[in-house]
């Protein structure tokens, strides 16, 4: 006799720009309905002398490295959000482990309904990998660039390139 099929969540996806709400939007749904909440930058990480950090370091250079030898987000950001081929790279060295990590948790939940927050939703494949629906968060421009002035502590032009 086979083995069935395991029984998966019901997954709704939740994408939308940098600094548009999402996170607000999706924690605000999981505490009315009680959902489960997946936020999948929770799972981007690179902790020294993993593959991933290894892959970064050799791609980017130890210009990067804080003191500490751990990676510097925001030098690695000003990097990649000004050019497109390096995000692409970036992108090719975090997804898969992400991704990995998605599916692993989606196959152990017994909860009913996941909510999957991430901004790659669609350009990473999960839309279609993983959701049964999926819902975009979105805000005018002015809005995200003054969100992401007043929580990043960025500059409004490296708010805009990102």
């Amino acid at each position: 006799s086979s083995s069935p099929l395991p029984s998966l969540p019901y997954t709704i996806g939740i994408t939308g720009p940098i600094a548009s709400g999402k996170t607000t939007f999706s924690t605000s749904l999981s505490n009315l309905k009680n959902y489960t909440l997946l936020q999948a930058d929770s799972l981007i990480t690179y902790p020294p002398n993993s593959a991933s950090y290894n892959s970064i370091v050799s791609e980017f250079g130890p210009s990067i490295l804080r003191s500490d030898s751990q990676i510097d987000r925001k030098i690695l950001g000003d990097i990649v959000f000004s050019s497109p081929p390096k995000m692409r790279i970036l992108e090719s060295i975090l997804w898969p482990s992400a991704s990995s990590s998605i599916s692993t948790f989606l196959l152990k939940t017994s909860d009913n309904v996941v909510l999957l927050e991430a901004s790659p939703l669609h350009s990473a494949g999960w839309d279609v990998k993983f959701c049964d629906e999926v819902i975009s968060v979105t805000a005018r421009e002015s809005v995200r660039v003054e969100r992401l002035m007043g929580r990043n502590g960025l500059t409004e032009e490296e708010a805009r390139r990102r």
